[in-house]
């Protein structure tokens, strides 16, 4: 980055902040915390210091030992999806900003042995790291690479390291339920799964090993795990654990067994202790946090009611509310923060979008207690909140921010990244009473807020919308960014009647089932249909007109 645009940032997080002394580790440098600690929600004694703003999609990150600190960018930046953050002056705020690794897009990344380990949607890297240097020099070398085909969803390749040299790798899952008809409302599911060969489990590599590939150097070493975007090794418990991503879209695929709040409160996000031949049940079963049972999905003979008795697959040492979208983990080994933190976990949830039309939930970092020998010691606790600036979010993009990483610093402070602006954030114990507090224990989501969708101006085309769409494109429209396309003013919205009523009964029209595809609502009738795009070509800013279910009935 130019030195101007770093001065820039540098001069905004001054301006904008509230210097405090406070120890930082070994330099003793003197930290910059925000006045009201950015607007963030964290227990008395601790503080807040933004120090990095606006340098792009960030994603995972990585704290060096001399400080540095080391971002996987969601999007590229300038065509680089890394970076590199130092504070020269050693105050607490970052003044150098490097850009560089062309990949793509970057998802997870860690530091090991002196070399950085990162991945994007399909091989992990490693390139070493120059002592004082901040972007590396050398050749990029292959670690793991030749995995399943990449499907719709679940792409990243997120890693972790065990203390016995072993690199553990998640292969999300292409899908949301493994349905013989991708996303289409009482179709059942595929037994067994051909997604549980490759993907949906994490897979056991070499760490000091290069040129790796999933069929011949892999271990399947857990399965059964939709999307196990968080994922860190314990090294007091000397175990691995993961938060997966639960699957979505109950009501919308069984709505004889589960309403909208049922759909919205489940599945659980689930909390798991990998271990050898671990099965986490996915797509079978799921987690019902309210009931404390395994449950058989409903494409396999589930009906919402039906406990899973087979005994085959391992339960959660931990149960969040559904949909709220676990990112990061990372376990607390530092002496900052006081004795009761230390060996518990941080789990970051960036936020879902798969609860309307309630409100979303998530946008917070949760603590959860344990003991040395890996097993959780009390309930959940908020521990850092308000991220999203309001009670209320109807869509991801509402969110003021999303976030996304967590990573221990050098001197035992916890670091935190951001996906919407690239805002990273900073937490240190100092013993000062905070101005906010976070909030208490998360005992359900019953606990939060929620109420019906914004106000309809037609409440019958309203609830033909919400009940069929808006689990995917949002109660306003919005879509989610990078995943499901936004109705706002769209183009495809407003355009040839002929050409949008194709879509809805075909689905995608170039037949693939990607991130930006739908799949076929020919189940639907003709004025169920009509009413559903009545009701965007009139909302969301469109002002098309109306559709008819003679329009639809011409061309199905």
């Amino acid at each position: 980055m130019p030195k101007t645009a770093t001065q820039g940032i540098r001069r905004a997080l001054i301006t904008s902040a509230l210097a405090i002394s406070a120890c930082a580790g070994a330099d003793d440098a003197s930290i910059q915390f925000h006045p009201e600690n950015d607007g963030l929600s964290v227990p008395d004694g601790f503080q807040v210091s933004v120090v990095a703003d606006g340098i792009g999609r960030a994603r995972h990150l990585a704290v060096r030992d001399n400080g540095d600190i080391y971002v996987a960018m969601r999007e590229a930046h300038s065509g680089k999806c890394l970076a590199g953050l130092r504070d020269e002056d050693k105050d607490g705020l970052v003044d150098v900003i490097r850009y560089f690794g062309d990949f793509g897009e970057c998802g997870s990344i860690e530091l090991r042995g002196g070399y950085l380990y990162f991945s994007n949607l399909e091989t992990v890297y490693r390139v070493a790291l120059d002592e004082g240097a901040l972007v590396p020099a050398g050749p990029v070398e292959v670690v793991a690479q030749d995995f399943a085909p990449n499907g719709p969803w679940h792409n990243y390749k997120v890693i972790a390291f065990d203390e016995s040299d072993n690199l553990y790798i998640n292969v999300g899952s292409p899908s949301n339920a493994c349905q013989q008809k991708y996303r289409t409302p009482g179709s059942p599911g595929l037994r067994p799964c051909p997604q549980l060969v490759k993907r949906a489990g994490v897979w056991k590599f070499r760490a000091d090993a290069l040129e790796q590939t999933q069929s011949d150097d892999g271990e399947l070493f857990a399965t059964g795990l939709r999307n196990s975007v968080a994922l860190a090794w314990n090294p007091i418990s000397k175990s691995l654990y993961a938060v997966p991503h639960g699957r979505d879209l109950l009501h919308h695929l069984w709505p004889e067994y589960y309403s909208e709040k049922d759909s919205a409160e489940l599945p659980a996000e689930e909390f798991f202790k990998l271990h050898e031949n671990f099965d986490g049940g996915w797509p079978y079963t799921y987690y019902d946090q309210q009931k404390a049972l395994r449950m058989v999905a409903p494409e396999y003979g589930g009906d919402g009611n039906s406990a899973d008795q087979s005994g085959q697959y391992d339960d959660p040492v931990a149960a969040f509310p559904g949909h709220m979208g676990p990112n990061d983990l990372t376990f607390y080994t530092g002496k900052q923060f006081p004795r009761d933190y230390y060996g518990g976990a941080f789990v970051v949830f960036v936020g879902g979008w798969n609860r309307a039309p309630f409100p979303q939930q998530g946008y917070k970092v949760v603590f959860v207690p344990f003991d040395d020998s890996g097993s959780p010691t009390g309930k959940p606790v908020t521990f850092a909140d308000n991220f999203a600036g309001k009670a209320e979010v109807a869509a991801p993009d509402e969110a003021r921010y999303r976030p996304t990483g967590l990573a221990q610093g050098p001197d035992g402070s916890l670091y935190i990244s951001d996906s919407m602006t690239g805002r990273i954030w900073r937490v240190v114990y100092t013993g000062k009473k905070s101005t906010n507090t976070a909030m208490p224990r998360i005992a359900g989501s019953g606990s939060e807020a929620e109420s019906q969708a914004q106000s309809r101006d037609d409440e019958q085309l309203s609830a033909v919308y919400l009940s069929n769409c808006s689990s995917c494109h949002m109660t306003d429209g919005s879509g989610v960014p990078g995943f499901q396309p936004a109705l706002k003013q769209s183009d495809v919205v407003n355009g040839e009647v002929g050409a949008l009523v194709s879509l809805i009964l075909k689905g995608s029209s170039n037949g693939k089932q990607n991130a930006l595809s739908m799949p076929a609502f020919a189940y639907l009738d003709d004025e169920t249909i009509a009413q559903i795009l009545t009701y965007v070509r009139n909302h969301f800013g469109n002002q098309s007109g109306a559709v008819t279910s003679d329009a639809v009935r011409q061309h199905r």
